[in-house]
């Protein structure tokens, strides 16, 4: 994901191999920066909700009751006897909790009532939002996916701006410059590639659907829709962007700068919870992983799903004696190897960061936690290692899961799977550490062997990184959300008139 103008830049980045045993060779079907695709088009089927309904009956006066005469003395006669109606008194239904009815619709949508963090309400506004917007109909099983992230971090204060943005936001098929998605923020439009998904498949598709909703939620889930970046000022100091954009201060800003944690965040969130494994910026994933290794998952999802997600890394690393220059030399490096104005020497390497923050937090030696290493391992980048750096020679050194490691994993989770799984499953990439619920595992792409890489699974390992043991693993064989299976045929003609006018415009 890149930001250029408010607008959010998607990419599937994935450099990924495929193996057999300990053979590997490269394969330039999936690469790390982009994937440059054109596809069908999708649609997402919307699952109705389930709503019980009520009886109800009145009560009427017995026609055969006749009230005294006043005048006359009372005379008591013979009536005819009346008998009651063979035809029972209807039962009325009993009134649904409103509750119920919420948790019902939210299990149409695979959703458990732990997942609404007791918010009924705003699930039922929520619901009824996504709903009526028929301008995102492919993104709404995505969203309802999100939704136990969104009611876990969004305050009530914020619930009316995030719902009117919702209601407001838009989707269309679009080439972008490559990119297979990306958000744009000034007209609250999220867009996809039209080829992503008949060229890459159902999982490409989805993990870019679930990336670019996240990069939605997180722009508007604390109630601001101006995006969350810090401004680096003339004196030296930083403040947030927002704040001072449009008043008399803005004249002493020198520039709006962004970490690593905008792009980080979205895609290890985004496979942490759903697609298991980060298709793109295994830097910036890395960086994250370390952040939580260090600081623990709930401070780093706390701060990435804020109006302060920058300022507060800003905050973190001056408690940690980092000073403003150095501050902003790391926040530079996300445009390092993009703009090619910005010279090495004004960057910082991230794992540098890493490498800091963990000798003052845990107050040991780095190099003496091989798990930490791994993580500083999986952020290897020709870009980065040229930036000048305290740890050169000491990251140089690091390293990841060497072949024999490779194929180790790779026998183990298709010993798991059974049957034919050891001649039909072949690797792509490596394997690569990340955090889940606060405990640092490891996840690697399996894929039919021999074929187009439009389908594949995501092996997850318990493993201990000092010992070298595994202690169970988790196969993962689809991530699509429900109701989020696509029918391209529903959408062939739309996608097909995307791909035209893209051409015509080449043309022109």
């Amino acid at each position: 994901m890149i930001i250029k103008d408010g607008i959010c830049y998607s990419t599937v980045n994935t450099t990924l191999y495929m193996g057999w045993g300990i053979t590997v060779k490269r394969d330039s079907r999936i690469q790390y920066l982009s994937l440059r695709i054109k596809c069908v088009a999708l649609v997402a089927s919307v699952l109705l909700s389930a709503f019980v309904s009520t009886g109800c009956f009145e009560l009427k006066k017995p026609k055969n009751v006749k009230s005294p005469d006043q005048t006359k003395p009372t005379v008591y006669e013979p009536e005819e006897t009346t008998y009651p109606s063979e035809t029972p008194t209807p039962t009325a239904s009993p009134t649904p909790d409103p509750k119920t009815l919420v948790v019902m619709d939210a299990q149409e949508h695979g959703l458990e009532e732990a997942d609404l963090h007791g918010k009924y309400d705003f699930y039922k506004k929520f619901a009824e939002t996504l709903e009526g917007n028929e301008k995102i109909t492919l993104l709404k099983p995505y969203f309802y996916a999100e939704f136990p992230i969104i009611s876990e971090f969004i305050m009530e204060k914020d619930e009316e701006h995030f719902l009117k943005t919702l209601k407001e936001l838009n989707f269309k098929y679009n080439h972008n410059k490559g990119a297979d998605g990306i958000y744009d923020q000034a007209k609250n439009v999220i867009e996809i590639d039209p080829g992503l998904l008949s060229v890459r498949g159902q999982d490409a598709f989805d993990s870019v659907a679930f990336h670019e909703t996240m990069h939605f939620i997180d722009t508007h889930i604390e109630g601001n829709s101006t995006y969350k970046q810090v401004a680096y000022t003339k004196t030296g100091t930083f403040v947030l962007y927002n704040t001072v954009m449009n008043n008399e201060k803005s004249q002493d800003l020198k520039k709006v700068v962004q970490s690593f944690m905008l792009e980080g965040c979205c895609e290890k969130y985004n496979a942490e919870y759903f697609c298991h494994a980060a298709l793109s910026y295994p830097p910036r994933v890395g960086f994250v992983n370390g952040l939580e290794y260090i600081f623990g998952s709930d401070k780093i999802k706390k701060m990435y799903f804020s109006g302060e997600t920058d300022m507060n890394l800003v905050r973190v690393m001056q408690e940690y004696e980092f000073s403003n220059e150095e501050i902003l030399k790391f926040f530079n490096t996300t445009k390092f190897g993009a703009d090619k104005n910005l010279k090495a020497k004004d960057c910082m390497d991230p794992r540098e960061v890493l490498i800091r923050l963990y000798n003052s937090v845990k107050g040991t030696d780095y190099k003496e936690d091989p798990a930490f290493c791994k993580i500083l391992a999986s952020m290897d980048d020709k870009n980065l290692n040229k930036i000048p750096s305290t740890y050169r020679k000491e990251i140089s050194k690091l390293k990841g899961f060497d072949k024999n490691e490779l194929t180790d994993f790779w026998s183990y989770a298709t010993s798991k799977m059974g049957g034919d799984a050891k001649t039909t499953i072949g690797y792509y990439g490596s394997p690569v550490p990340i955090m889940i619920n606060g405990e640092l595992k490891v996840y690697f792409i399996l894929a039919p062997a021999g074929k187009q890489i439009t389908d594949y699974q995501v092996a997850v390992y318990d493993y201990d990184f000092a010992t070298k043991e595994f202690k169970g693993v988790e196969i993962y064989d689809s991530w699509t959300p429900v109701g989020g299976a696509q029918d391209t045929s529903e959408e062939e003609a739309q996608n097909e008139r995307a791909i035209e006018a893209h051409e015509s415009d080449e043309v022109a």
